[in-house]
Parts: structure tokens; C-alpha cells; sequence
């Protein structure tokens, strides 16, 4: 007798849509838990990063800080060597762009590579310019009066740059204002009252605040090189002026004369103001008290690359005889 076996399948407790939608919900469950996880891993980065950039920009600035004693070391050993200033003494040369690493050694010339390994693909470049190589805005104002021999030289660099010189005029007057209001004694009441009512700018201390007197842009870029705001009045060193400052401050002369005083100052730079007499000749008087050979105010600038970071200042020293002090901290130049 054969036995007979019959299987019967029974049917599942859960319909199929109930276990496409349990599908659904676990599904949705590990894509959260997915989405979580990547939410706070980039976090995680982010903060990482946000503190490696915080570290990096840190470490970039007290080194382009160290630009400053860099700058006072090289302009306190040539007041040792010489008494004038010229286009031909170690700070007049720009530093080339270079590897940071190859400024950090130890003892017995060995880089120090691994102490400073976030530094290793750092690149620093800096430079020293005379200030007083430059029209001083200060001078415009001689005591409580215009310089009217400044507004002149403004003038002329005005035209020589192909700027419109009635500029100037506006330039002189606002500055003047701004000058006296800050000037102005506090227990004098009429003057007080007059410097609130009344919209007078304030005194620019830079070149980028020139807009505060009424330039626009392209003209404070276009004075740049050539102009500068000094905390005090300052003659104009004849060794470092550009050209066209040359001839804007020569009363009387043309621009050949300023030409050949650059060019006989790149071979033979000029030992004191009677000494430049001799190229201009007597047809253009050299005033001792607005001209010179020496500078007390620089600019020192550094600037450094770190991958993608970039970090630059600029500090005003002032040098008097063997002391440098810091002026101030400059201006940011406007980005272009």
C-alpha cells in the first residue's frame, strides 16, 4: 500500500503590500542613517578644515609680520653705513619671491624642514619703498595756511599724469578743512560748533583715503605710485623721486632737467642737495627746506603663499638716526 503525501501552502500572514511598504520604511531607515552619517562626517571635516585654515592663516600672519623686523634690521644697518638715501642701497632691492624654508636654518646651515613641514611649500616676497620719495599730501597744509608752492607741485604732477588739475583745488580746500577741524581747539565753542554742523571730510592717513576729499578711484590708483600721506610735513629725497615728482617739484624746470638729475643720480647718487645744484645748474634753485638726500618715513611690505592662501601687509616706519618706530599699520590697498 503506497502512501500519499499532499503538501499544501499556506498562505502568508502578510499581504504583499504590507511587506513592500516594511521594505520601504527599512529602506528609508538605512538612507536616513546613510544621510546622518555623511552629514556628520562633513561636519566633522569642515571643522577640521575651518581649524587647519584658522592655524594656517595664524602661522601666515606673524610671519609676514616678521617682515616688519626684517625691514628695521635692513634700514637701522644703512643708517650705520651712509647718512643718504638712494635707489643703490641694500633696502631699495626688492625681495624676490622664495621658498620660506630657505630662511628657516639651524646651526651649521641645515634647513629646519621638519620642524617647520607646514611651511615647506610657503613662498615669501617683501620690499621697502621711500615714502619720501613721493609728493607728501601733508605738505599742502603749513600751519594754518595752504602751501601755495605745494598746491603747485600737485599741479604740475596733476597735469604730467593727465589728470584734470582743477582737481587739485577741490583736493587742497577739503584737505585744509579737515585739517583745521582736527586742529580746531575743543574750548574754542564757535570753531567746535562749526566742525559739527558744517561737512567737513575727515583727514585721510593713506592714499586710499582720498575718495574722503573728493578723487574717485581710478584717479587715487592712477596717483599711487607718486603721492603719499605722511603724519608729519617732509622734504622730497632728489635720490629716490620718480622722474615726474622730480619735475613737479622743480619750480622753473623742465622735464629735462628732471630727467638728467635721475640719470646722473643712478650712477652717482647725490651726497647732499648742493651737490645736485651742480647738475641742475643756477637756472633752477634747489630749496634746501623742501628738498633733500635722506628719508625718515618707509614703507615695508611682505606678503606670503601658502597653497591657495594668500596673506600680505604693509607697515609706515619712521627712522630717526638709530631708533625705527611703527608709524602704523597701512592702509589695505583697494582690490582692482
Amino acid at each position: 500500500m503506497q502512501a500519499s503525501f499532499n503538501f499544501v501552502v499556506m498562505p502568508s500572514s502578510s499581504p504583499p503590500r504590507q511587506r513592500g511598504a516594511a521594505l520601504l520604511v527599512a529602506m528609508l531607515i538605512v538612507a536616513l542613517v546613510a544621510s546622518l552619517a555623511s552629514a556628520a562626517s562633513w561636519q566633522q571635516w569642515r571643522n577640521i578644515q575651518a581649524e587647519t585654515d584658522e592655524r594656517a592663516q595664524s602661522q601666515a600672519y606673524w610671519l609676514v609680520r616678521g617682515a616688519l623686523d626684517w625691514g628695521k634690521i635692513i634700514l637701522y644697518l644703512d643708517r650705520r653705513a651712509t647718512s643718504n638715501d638712494h635707489l643703490n642701497e641694500p633696502w631699495a632691492l626688492p625681495l624676490a619671491e622664495a621658498r620660506l624654508s630657505t630662511f628657516l636654518t639651524a646651526d651649521h646651515n641645515v634647513s629646519q624642514v621638519d620642524a617647520n613641514a607646514d611651511m615647506t611649500e610657503a613662498f615669501f616676497n617683501g620690499g621697502v619703498a621711500d615714502l619720501q620719495g613721493r609728493l607728501n599730501l601733508t605738505n599742502l597744509v603749513d600751519g594754518e595756511q595752504l602751501d601755495a608752492a605745494t598746491v603747485t607741485q600737485f599741479e604740475r604732477l596733476f597735469e604730467a599724469l593727465n589728470l584734470p588739475v582743477e582737481q587739485v583745488a577741490t583736493l587742497a580746500r577739503q584737505y585744509h578743512a579737515s585739517v583745521r577741524a582736527e586742529n580746531a581747539d575743543s574750548a574754542d565753542s564757535a570753531d567746535s560748533e562749526a566742525s559739527r554742523t558744517s561737512e567737513i571730510p575727515l583727514t585721510p592717513v593713506c592714499i586710499d583715503q582720498l575718495d574722503w576729499l573728493g578723487l574717485d578711484r581710478p584717479t587715487i590708483e592712477r596717483l599711487r605710485p607718486y603721492v603719499t600721506v605722511l603724519p608729519a610735513r617732509t622734504r622730497l629725497n632728489l635720490n629716490t623721486a620718480h622722474e615726474l615728482v622730480l619735475w613737479a617739484a622743480l619750480e622753473g624746470a623742465d622735464q629735462a632737467v628732471a630727467a638728467r638729475l635721475a640719470a646722473v643720480r643712478e650712477t652717482q647718487p647725490f651726497a647732499s642737495v648742493a651737490n645736485a645744484q651742480t647738475v641742475v645748474g643756477p637756472d633752477v634753485p634747489l630749496n634746501g627746506s623742501t628738498l633733500g638726500v635722506e628719508t625718515s618715513y618707509f614703507l615695508v611690505t611682505g606678503r606670503l603663499r601658502l597653497d591657495t592662501l594668500e596673506t600680505s601687509d604693509r607697515y609706515v616706519l619712521h627712522r630717526d638716526g638709530n631708533r625705527l618706530r611703527t608709524v602704523r599699520h597701512e592702509c589695505e590697498q583697494a582690490l582692482q
